[in-house]
């Protein structure tokens, strides 16, 4: 009987074109599956984690194929529905399968080979020339002679260098070493020690299943063992009453699971920093979304660390952690029903040294169990009944749900669309059905993770960046297994949550669409998340709703040409009055601003290089003040009738850029082309791009002049003027350098909350997701670097942005002010702001869009050529625009640098092509990439990249 050989083509985590077929050992063919990752070699030694796509029995004509090494897991890990989703986004958005791979999978699921080093077996050190040996060589010798390997990260400790290879290659060449792959599995299960009473103390033959109570202790022996301990060793007596205590009083559900917790050192998360679009540089100066992950790293105000805070009262998950802070007090072995207590427990009011003295002495048995790191102990609360309005926006939805897949509820900041959401979840739950609901941002959305699991507890999960690899992975294995009475039927996430492996998709909710950090743009696969969750809906057939006060013009144009379903919501949720908004002129208030109140006050303009408070009187008047007088008369009388303050401003740091008032000098970043931003905090200048950081410089580089002065406003500095200005007000900052650890973001938002804030100074943070009950005031202070980017998109997103932020105030009973300072009082967009006029807006600029064939009257794909070298990129790019002119004509724009032509050493020179709709995506991707890979072939010697941006929203 023949045997049958079979080929598995895999997707391997690389940048590369294609995927790869190997060989099938024989015992492994019934272990191979569509699906699941296997172990091959790529290369002359290393190994990757690949995943199975097909299973067919054709041998490569190319190559000889290799074996794959193992078959790694038990069930397919990846779905079908998410390979032909995977398929789609790499066809759609021009990039490598291993690229869309890179970024769908937990690193922990992608495994790849280690490189170490070990003593050759046939290498005799002592008979050896040791006088042929380096230093360094010798170091690492004696070494390997205490440890039988040594990773190359090891070595660059022992040496204390970063660059080791050299030394080792000469290593490998005298034959005294050998170099091996190892493959590390980065997952790993949490373990949590628990202790139970040894069986010399229980009288086994009693316990039978039952709960641990005072017959089944051997009492005799406790009593005696008591009364041992409290003469000679008090604290092991604490520790025993304790446990007998715990063990007496813990009530155990039948089926219960521990709930698990942050694992130690498991709080950081993974940011990454993965590169930046040069052509995204926002008012804030920083880099627009890099990192393959969620849309909490995104844009220009990408401020998403969080510092710990205590929780929630009502026991509902804190935002940030799937799991709870509090770790599994008991659990039961395979063994039986003994109590085990974990020994965390027990160490909150007793000495670990004493806990482990009775271990020695075996009155306690320790062990360790696997717990999980997800929470599933809240159960939901009862909705919010619907209003008239809403419930009629809602029987729309339904009604539209029949005829169209995707639908538009554009309502107003305030109108209530969460309670929409909540039902239409409901009903898709009670289906049987999964639900994915995407952020924009999901550090920044702290109350709606908070009022969904508070509606549907244990069933809302939470998956984003700010999780550890093992907490992802858990996420990743909850959803993947949804036929356990554990699971997620909602998920809430950004970007990445899309490529979770959803069996029974029923409706797909993307709130605040309008919101350009769901695009992904470095690195690799440059992907918009609206776009992909429509693609995906298809795969699912289910529903997409879209949500937005300021919908996204392509969305607004879809919906008024019939393509998505519209649903309006006009009125806010409460009976509160719109808010008043009134247009501050800098240039006419930049005079005089009385102070508030006797004290200190900065008094200082932009340019002043060592800002000293000087004394002023409460009659006085301060020059060139950052507030407008209506603006700062408003804040003075919300904070004397005990309410609160939102101010804007789009840049962090203290000032953007430090200028020499003799010859002009501006410090720069080594790396970037970008002026170094100062922040006073930590007396630093850093470039936002690549991280540089340098001490402020005492003397102009160029002249030698000393007179270095801090120009602009950024959100640190205008927090100092502040606390100047209103001395008796609780002022807060929230962006980047005030919410760096994990639940930093959300301890502010309690604090303003609980009204502990009074003033609260931000970034883009503080304009979404957020609802507070005593804003009255907010105030935009500087309106015309929202609006003034040369973009295509500049006053859509300027739009926007005021928008959003003007709605935080007034969100009750009582309408708020809003201020909107800015230098040109009369521009068109600020008048359309004032009449919230949204129709009238999009429709002018639709009508620009269409004359100047833009989006969404045509598509966009961004080229990028990419090197160290600017000539090169010049002439690469410019012999690219030559092959590609031919086919687009006047549709090529460039070959231009971009605003921001140089990150991390790397020059950008863009082409941009517009896309006429009629010329069909297929003809479009096969000319590009043709032209691409002959200009690679053509120029082969050259170190260059190209890298593609479908849609470069």
């Amino acid at each position: 009987m023949s045997r049958t050989t079979l080929f598995v083509d895999v997707i391997v985590p690389l940048a590369v074109p294609q995927k790869y077929t190997y060989r099938v050992p024989v015992e492994l063919n019934d272990d191979v599956e569509v699906g699941k990752r296997v172990l091959v070699q790529f290369g002359k030694s290393k190994f990757y984690s690949a995943i199975v796509y097909k299973i067919h029995d054709k041998a490569p004509t190319d190559y000889v194929a290799k074996y794959i090494d193992s078959v790694i897991d038990d069930k397919p890990i990846v779905l079908e529905k998410q390979l032909a989703f995977w398929d789609w986004m790499s066809y759609y958005y021009m990039c490598g399968p291993g690229e869309v791979m890179n970024a769908a999978l937990p690193s922990a699921l992608k495994l790849s080979s280690v490189a170490n080093i070990q003593l050759n077996p046939d290498f005799n050190f002592e008979e050896s020339n040791h006088s042929q040996f380096s230093e360094k060589e010798h170091l690492i010798i004696d070494a390997l002679h205490h440890n039988d390997t040594l990773s190359f990260d090891d070595v660059s400790k022992i040496l204390k260098i970063k660059s080791i290879h050299k030394t080792v290659n000469e290593l490998i060449k005298k034959g005294a070493i050998v170099v091996y792959e190892e493959v590390k599995d980065k997952y790993k299960p949490k373990l949590v020690s628990f202790v139970r009473l040894s069986d010399e103390y229980l009288n086994r033959e009693q316990l039978k299943g039952e709960h641990l109570n005072g017959e089944h202790l051997n009492e005799v022996k406790i009593k005696d063992l008591l009364d041992k301990l409290e003469k000679k060793a008090f604290k092991q007596a604490e520790v025993l009453l304790l446990f007998l205590h715990l063990a007496k009083t813990n009530k155990r559900d039948p089926d219960w699971r521990p709930a698990g917790g942050q694992d130690d050192g498991e709080e950081g998360s993974d940011i990454q920093d993965d590169g930046t679009k040069s052509s995204d540089i926002q008012d804030d100066g920083t880099k627009s979304n890099g990192g393959q992950d969620d849309g909490e790293d995104a844009n220009d105000i990408q401020d998403e660390g969080m510092k710990s805070n205590g929780g929630l009262d009502d026991g509902i998950t804190p935002d940030f952690s799937p799991g709870t802070e509090k770790p599994p007090t008991h659990k039961k072995s395979e063994q039986g029903e003994d109590q085990w207590i974990s020994k965390s427990e027990l160490s909150k009011k007793c000495d670990v040294a004493a806990i482990n003295s009775l271990v020695k002495k075996k009155v306690f048995v320790e062990d360790k169990f696997e717990v999980g790191r997800l929470q599933f102990n809240q159960s939901g609360s009862k909705k919010k009944a619907l209003t008239k309005v809403q419930q009629t926006a809602y029987n729309e939805i339904k009604t539209s749900f029949e005829k169209h897949s995707v639908n538009l509820l554009h309502g107003v900041t305030g109108s209530g669309k969460t309670e929409i959401y909540a039902k239409l979840i409901d009903e898709t739950i009670a289906e049987g059905k999964q639900v994915l609901y995407l952020l924009p941002e999901i550090a920044l959305t702290t109350q709606l993770i908070t009022r969904m699991r508070s509606y549907f507890g244990d069933k809302a999960g939470v998956y984003h960046s700010k999780f550890s690899e093992n907490e992802r992975v858990e996420i990743w294995n909850n959803v993947l297994n949804n036929s356990e009475k554990h699971t997620y039927s909602i998920v809430m996430g950004a970007r990445s949550a899309l490529f979770l492996p959803y069996r029974n998709l029923g409706l797909i909710i993307i709130d605040e669409e309008h919101d350009y950090s769901y695009k992904q743009n470095d690195p690799a696969p440059r992907y918009h998340a609206r776009d992909a969750a429509i693609y995906l809906s298809t795969l699912h057939n289910c529903k997409v709703l879209l949500g937005s006060a300021t919908p996204s013009l392509e969305s607004y144009h879809n919906a008024q040409t019939g393509k998505y379903g519209l649903m309006e919501l006009t009125k806010r949720f409460t009976d509160g009055a719109p808010n008043e908004t009134e247009i501050c002129d800098i240039k006419q208030s930049v005079h005089d601003v009385p102070s508030t109140s006797s004290g200190t006050a900065s008094n200082y303009p932009d340019d002043v290089q060592n800002p000293v408070a000087e004394p002023v009187e409460a009659t006085s008047v301060r020059r060139n003040s950052l507030l407008t007088h209506p603006l700062h008369q408003a804040i003075k009388t919300a904070l004397k009738n005990k309410e609160q303050i939102i101010l804007f401003q789009n840049r962090r740091g203290f000032a953007p850029y430090t200028e020499c008032s003799s010859c002009g000098w501006v410090p720069h970043c080594t790396q970037c082309d970008v002026a170094l931003i100062y922040h006073k905090h930590s007396n630093k200048l850093t470039c936002h791009y690549c991280g540089y950081t340098i001490p402020p410089p005492s003397a102009c580089a160029a002249c030698g002049h000393n007179d270095l002065r801090y120009k602009g406003l950024g959100t640190e500095k205008i927090e100092e003027e502040i606390e100047i200005l209103f001395p008796e007000a609780n002022i807060a900052r929230m962006d980047l350098d005030t919410t760096r650890s994990k639940y930093a973001y959300k301890q502010i938002i309690d604090d303003f909350e609980e009204q502990n804030i009074d003033i609260l100074i931000g970034t883009q943070m503080v304009t979404k997701g957020l609802d507070f009950d005593h804003v009255s005031v907010v105030g935009i202070l500087n309106a015309d670097s929202l609006f003034s980017f040369p973009d295509f998109r500049s006053h859509e997103r300027g739009y926007q942005l005021i928008t959003q932020v003007s709605g935080r105030a007034g969100r009750k009973h009582k309408k708020g002010k809003v201020f909107i300072q800015t230098l040109q009082p009369t521009h068109p967009l600020l008048q359309f702001v004032i009449n919230d006029d949204l129709k009238l807006f999009y429709n002018t600029q639709l009508n620009e869009r269409k004359e100047y064939h833009y989006p969404p009257f045509s598509r966009l794909i961004e080229l990028n050529v990419v090197s160290k070298d600017v000539n090169l990129v010049n002439n690469m790019s410019e012999e690219l625009a030559k092959r590609l002119k031919g086919t687009f004509g006047k549709d090529l724009l460039g070959p231009q640098f971009p605003l921001v032509s140089k990150i991390k050493n790397n020059y950008y020179k863009r082409i941009i092509l517009k896309i006429d709709k009629s010329l069909g995506p297929q003809n479009v991707r096969h000319i590009l990439n043709t032209e691409i890979n002959n200009l690679h072939q053509n120029f082969r010697d050259e170190n260059f990249k190209i890298q593609i941006d479908v849609d470069p929203y």
